[in-house]
């Protein structure tokens, strides 16, 4: 449909959550004393999820706009933070929150996601995620509450849940999980 969601960069190196809608670009608003922030995701309705860090707390934030570009604070079970990596149609948000303090004093150390594929499967979006050593868990937001996706899992397999990446119509998510020393890409299919 025309519309890519993303952040842009300024002259001190500072990014801001961006939308362009047919080479039209659009910085998206943010709350008081935001000084970072970024956008991941897009569902067919126009609402956007994604981060911002503000001068009063320490960790991202998780970040809702709504397809009238209002901006909305996600709750996080931690109080590190965390980000919101892709939302489906329904409104259902998927992300990471972080167990600790390894991102709040290192930006830099926030996940990368490198474009894989445009291709739509219903309104599937796939990205592929590159963690770094971060202590981060997947998270699944509908509405205001936050729920860590291991909670939702009968399967008590040993694998750790460290990010949820997209969401799609049908509620799959696509995860990265880590078991001892192997990190995998996984699907989780509601039953």
């Amino acid at each position: 449909d025309g519309v890519i969601v993303g952040w842009v960069a300024d002259e001190n190196e500072i990014a801001h959550a961006a939308l362009w809608v047919d080479d039209r670009l659009t910085l998206l608003p943010t709350l008081s004393g935001t000084r970072m922030s970024r956008a991941y995701g897009r569902n067919w309705r126009g609402d956007i999820v994604g981060f911002m860090f503000t001068v009063d707390r320490e960790g991202p934030i998780p970040t809702l706009w709504a397809s009238d570009l209002s901006c909305q604070a996600l709750p996080s079970p931690q109080d590190y933070g965390g980000l919101v990596c892709g939302i489906n149609n329904d409104g259902v948000m998927v992300g990471l929150e972080y167990l600790d303090g390894s991102a709040i004093l290192d930006m830099k150390k926030l996940p990368q996601y490198d474009w894989i594929s445009a291709e739509r499967m219903g309104e599937y979006v796939c990205l592929q995620g590159s963690q770094t050593d971060l202590n981060t868990r997947a998270i699944l937001w509908q509405g205001q509450e936050a729920i860590p996706l291991e909670e939702l899992v009968t399967l008590n397999s040993g694998w750790v849940f460290t990010e949820a990446l997209a969401v799609n119509g049908q509620g799959h998510i696509l995860i990265n999980a880590v078991n001892e020393d192997v990190s995998t890409f996984a699907l989780l299919v509601p039953a």
